[in-house]
């Protein structure tokens, strides 16, 4: 193979003599010359070489500026500086400035020459692998980082015998620093923790090293001196092959979650059901259910990312998360409505075996937190689909391993089981059977029925109610959920065996398997997708969602719906996804708008506020389909598949 080269020399003398050694040497190379180095970037401007032989002194450049000056223009080139001063000095400081090796004039033989061109060669080359390593790596930090700093959600470490600390840029922020502005220790984090928690903090740190697994603590922070926040840690012990022990582990800024969770509680404390009126709940919903929706994504495109076995860990840990909050708050939601009559039912198609596995994932985390033995009976006689009001019948589930793996439960044994009465055929009315059966009885079953009702209830949220009646709120909710549904909610007493049978029977239809349906199918065209969205996360979460799931998906983004108005007339879409509650111009207006040109294009409704008259307003103004918040990926995948 021939090697090209580019000897930039101004003395002839020494260019023969490069010349000479090559021939004599017998190597394959093509040499090139530029007496200066301005006419030597011209050329390298033109052609490629493999290899560069430099003279430090040139008539337009002087020293090590000149090695200085090439690299940075040239950088893509490997060098080996020419030098006629016998002195090691020289060369090894070329190398440290960016050389790949150096060559002293008249007393280099072709061999050493071979030699030297070899190394520089392999030399430059694990360079540039190692550069562009290293980039990767710290692109794929920085997404991380931003990724983290999106859901507030940091890590650290400390050593536990000097009480140092490393906070990744997130806690920082959470601590309302900049990052990086100081080495922060154990002492400097209790500081600004709230003086009430500052013991319980103090403990945690303590006792973790002592403890093995993972350990999590909640508890508030006091920012710039007046803001309280509310973080999640989490820490566990790690030894390195060097027997070094390290504290390692998490901080999420989950301040909003306690504000809303506070403020749904204190609504339902401060007011009786009959007098909350659908504004409150739509718009307490909204806020809820957009920044979920947001984090739901995220996780997901995290998940299917390329990253280490700890963060994939991680990302997976916080969707679970995410998905048991929003059944808590769902569940808090579904409650309002309930006692305030307004609970309709809502159909929809849904996969049992997705909401079991979820479920038994949370109860397995509650009830091993409270040494309870939790057990899900087989489910996978169940049919694939079914069709139903997939939000209460998740939360009947929900709220019977809510009272399962309850505290009060410690040593007992707990069984959930579904089935189903399936019809003949498809697409008839049929029983979903859940039954939960438990070993422990602590009220007798007639007492237990006297307080599921609505206004039982609304005692059990005063704090003058007997804490052990508190702990059947999850029944209650279930029972009064399964009437709305038109189902049969049934308690009795297991007898001589200690414990309850609690069993809700709740109308579905089953529908037909869809393994050759629209699910299964990705898309076969290209399809060009408006966003119409002023939630900035959400924008990007759900474009980066749609181009992840297929690569014919182009997305273009409206912040409003005025201008999601003035982009539909202006270019062609093969689909709309139109958020509902927007400034400038609502949802609802832009669809009407953009059906007075376009009444055949597809345009699906996202919307925080999920209820039966919500979807049925949508369709009576214009939409094809509708979709609640917060949602998960698949679902928006298939609504396109049937939309399209």
């Amino acid at each position: 193979m021939v090697t090209k080269l580019l000897l930039i020399e101004d003395n002839q003398a020494d260019v023969d003599l490069v010349s000479e050694m090559l021939t004599h040497a017998g190597m394959q190379t093509e040499m090139f010359t530029a007496p200066t180095l301005f006419e030597a970037s011209q050329f390298l401007e033109e052609r490629e070489v493999d290899l560069v032989l430099l003279d430090l002194s040139l008539p337009d450049s002087h020293g090590y500026q000149t090695l200085s000056n090439f690299i940075k223009k040239h950088p893509r080139f490997p060098v080996i500086v020419l030098t006629g001063t016998n002195n090691d000095i020289v060369g090894n400081q070329s190398i440290k400035a960016g050389a790949q090796d150096f060559l002293i004039k008249g007393q280099t033989e072709g061999r050493n020459f071979g030699r030297a061109k070899r190394y520089a060669l392999e030399r430059f080359k694990n360079k540039e692998a190692t550069e562009k390593t290293v980039k990767a790596v710290k692109q794929s930090n920085r997404q991380l980082e931003e990724a983290q700093r999106m859901i507030g959600f940091g890590n650290w470490e400390m050593d536990p015998s000097t009480n140092k600390m490393t906070w990744s840029d997130a806690v920082f922020q959470i601590f309302g620093f900049q990052p990086g502005s100081f080495h922060p220790t154990l002492s400097d984090y209790l500081r600004y923790v709230h003086n009430e928690d500052a013991l319980m903090v103090e403990n945690f740190y303590n006792d973790t090293p002592n403890k093995t697994g993972t350990q999590t603590l909640e508890h508030r922070l006091v920012v710039d001196g007046k803001h309280l926040r509310h973080v999640l840690i989490s820490a566990r012990i790690e030894i390195n092959e060097d027997q070094d022990i390290r504290l390692v582990g998490g901080m999420q800024d989950i301040t909003e979650r306690k504000n809303q969770e506070l403020q749904l509680v204190e609504e339902m404390m401060a007011r009786k059901a009959t007098s909350i009126k659908d504004e409150v709940l739509a718009d307490m919903s909204f806020h809820i259910r957009t920044q979920l929706s947001s984090v739901v994504q995220l996780s997901y495109l995290l998940e299917q990312g390329i990253l280490p076995g700890p963060t994939a860990e991680l990302v997976r840990d916080l969707r679970r998360s995410t998905d048991d909050l929003s059944s808590s708050l769902s569940n808090l939601l579904n409650f309002t409505l309930l006692i305030s009559d307004q609970s309709g039912a809502l159909k929809e198609t849904f996969y049992p075996a997705d909401m079991l596995g979820n479920l038994n994932h949370t109860a397995r985390i509650k009830s091993e937190a409270v040494s309870v033995h939790f057990e899900l009976e087989p489910y996978d006689q169940l049919p694939e689909r079914l069709l139903g009001d997939f939000r209460k019948i998740n939360q009947v589930v929900y709220n019977l391993v809510e009272y399962a793996t309850a505290s009060v439960h410690t040593g007992h044994v707990c069984s959930l089981s579904c089935q189903i009465q399936v019809q003949a055929s498809p697409r008839t009315q049929s029983m979903l059977q859940i039954t939960l059966k438990t070993t422990h009885s602590p009220l007798p079953v007639s007492r237990l029925k006297e307080l599921i009702s609505v206004g039982r209830i609304i005692e059990g949220l005063n704090t003058d109610t007997k804490s052990h009646e508190k702990l059947f709120l999850p029944i209650a909710i279930a029972s009064m959920l399964t009437d709305r549904m038109n189902g049969q909610f049934a308690l009795q007493s297991r007898g001589q065996l200690k414990g309850y049978i609690i069993t809700a029977e709740i109308p579905v239809e089953v529908l037909a398997d869809s393994t050759s349906s629209d699910t299964t199918r990705r898309l076969e065209s290209i399809c060009r997708i408006l966003l119409v969205e002023d939630h900035y996360i959400s924008q990007i979460a759900t474009r980066k969602t749609l181009t992840a799931w297929s690569d014919k998906i182009t997305v273009d983004i409206a912040e409003n719906g005025m201008v999601g108005v003035e982009k539909c007339r202006a270019n062609p879409y093969d689909l709309i996804i139109m958020d509902i509650q927007m400034p400038v111009m609502n949802g609802f207006e832009a669809t009407k708008r953009i059906r007075e040109t376009h009444p055949l294009l597809p345009i699906i409704a996202l919307t925080a506020n999920v209820s039966r008259q919500e979807a049925d307003k949508c369709i009576s103004l214009g939409f094809n389909d509708y979709l609640g918040k917060p949602f998960k990926p698949q679902d928006l995948f298939d609504k396109i598949l049937a939309a399209l």
